[in-house]
């Protein structure tokens, strides 16, 4: 799965390619057979919806800017806490201007619900990187269509 193998890759270029071939292979899990009876946007989840709006913008309009940013997190062994430092990839210009673009954005979502997601994202994805949020989305969709078939 290229979403789970972002920050692996070394180059700038690179890491957009993989979060854009993540984001393919998300939509692309529309045309399985059960999903056909289910679609993205009849979802509740809001990360699904984003993840669709990030595909087409990443497919129709440009490609999304992308950058590392450093995070910290905590590892406890036993009785032992590890502090472990690591580049997670982000993207640098997630907005609601930049989702807007697209006319299905602008006449489906109302801006306050694009406002919230993009806080959201942007909040979560300097600790965790947007690859690993977007594959948390990838599993919970396919949870739905297990659910829903």
């Amino acid at each position: 799965m290229f979403l789970r193998s972002v920050n692996s890759v070394n180059e700038t270029w690179g890491r957009g390619a993989y979060l854009r071939a993540g984001l393919g292979e998300f939509s692309s899990l529309g045309s399985l057979e059960g999903a056909r009876r289910f679609r993205i946007g009849s979802s509740r989840n809001p990360l699904l919806h984003l993840m669709l709006l990030l595909r087409n913008t990443n497919i129709h309009v440009r490609s999304s800017e992308i950058g590392l940013q450093n995070t910290t997190g905590y590892l406890r062994l036993g009785a032992d806490t590890h502090e472990i430092s690591r580049p997670v990839v982000i993207i640098t210009d997630l907005t609601v201007e930049l989702l807007t673009r697209q006319r299905n954005a602008r006449s489906r979502y109302e801006r306050h619900e694009l406002e919230q997601i993009v806080e959201w994202f942007n909040q979560y994805q300097q600790w965790f990187g947007a690859g690993e949020i977007l594959a948390i989305g990838v599993e919970q969709y396919c949870e739905e269509l297990s659910e829903r078939t």
